[in-house]
């Protein structure tokens, strides 16, 4: 992931590729996204330090679930002046630093618990590792890209590679869930993406939690099949929006509608 990149941001830096100004309201900047995806990389990176170090970690400005949106506008604006070398080459230490303390985690430590309070329960190191891979690789691999004419970064992956992304993906979906939306919701949600690096997932929703399961398992409440995993993506990390990828043939939804038009209100971040 790291070298990735490295490639990309190299490219951006010495094409000099235009940056393309956001087609949607409220979108990030090129400039922007890569300041967020560098403070989320820095916090990530301080929790995972401070937890093996036996201490909690905390944020001034980071007390529930509720504070993430301001807190993402607070650490984007305090690095709104950087150049883009700088805030690449921050991004890229915070990478291979997490890669560092990695090898030298045990088994015990990956189960430690992490205070991170953005998702509806506390992390392990385990889904930390996860996130630092899955947020910049999946979650604004396309975001980036299209802001300077460059297809996803997750068309470089390879079909192994792709796979363990999703079922990284899967399993943080399920941490980002809110119970406050859902209520006493009670509903499995089964993705099926096919083609190469695909597979079947499912999210079951209760109202004390949610969790992730890989495999084909029966009587879901709802069913959101794609033809293949970058379609999946496209459509996931927002790049397609309802119903274009119904009438694109990128996603097509069975069972209750009514709920997979609400998932995107139940499993948003922020």
């Amino acid at each position: 992931m790291h070298d990735l990149f490295e490639a990309f941001f190299e490219r951006v830096c010495v094409a000099q590729l235009p940056q393309s100004k956001p087609v949607r309201p409220g979108e990030w900047t090129f400039m922007q996204t890569v300041a967020h995806i560098t403070a989320a990389a820095e916090i990530y990176l301080h929790a995972l330090e401070e937890t093996v170090q036996g201490q909690t970690f905390s944020l001034p400005n980071l007390r529930a679930r509720t504070d993430l949106a301001r807190l993402n506008e607070q650490e984007i604006a305090k690095r709104s002046q950087l150049p883009l070398s700088v805030l690449s080459g921050s991004f890229l230490q915070a990478l291979q630093k997490t890669a560092q303390i990695t090898q030298h985690l045990d088994v015990s430590e990956l189960s430690l618990p992490v205070a991170l309070p953005i998702f509806n329960r506390s992390l392990t190191i385990a889904e930390l590792l996860d996130m630092q891979i899955v947020h910049p690789g999946m979650l604004h691999a396309d975001q980036l890209t299209r802001l300077v004419g460059l297809p996803p970064l997750w068309k470089q992956y390879s079909s192994e590679f792709m796979h363990r992304q999703l079922a990284r993906f899967f399993q943080l979906m399920s941490l980002v869930y809110w119970p406050e939306r859902g209520g006493t919701l009670q509903a499995h949600i089964k993705f099926h993406i096919a083609g190469p690096g695909g597979g079947r997932w499912s999210l079951f929703i209760q109202p004390v939690g949610t969790f992730a399961k890989e495999g084909n398992f029966h009587h879901p409440t709802v069913t959101l099949w794609s033809p293949h995993p970058h379609a999946f993506s496209s459509f996931l990390m927002g790049q397609d929006r309802m119903p274009w990828p119904i009438l694109k043939g990128r996603m097509l939804p069975s069972g209750d509608l009514q709920l997979a038009l609400q998932l995107g209100r139940l499993f948003n971040p922020t």
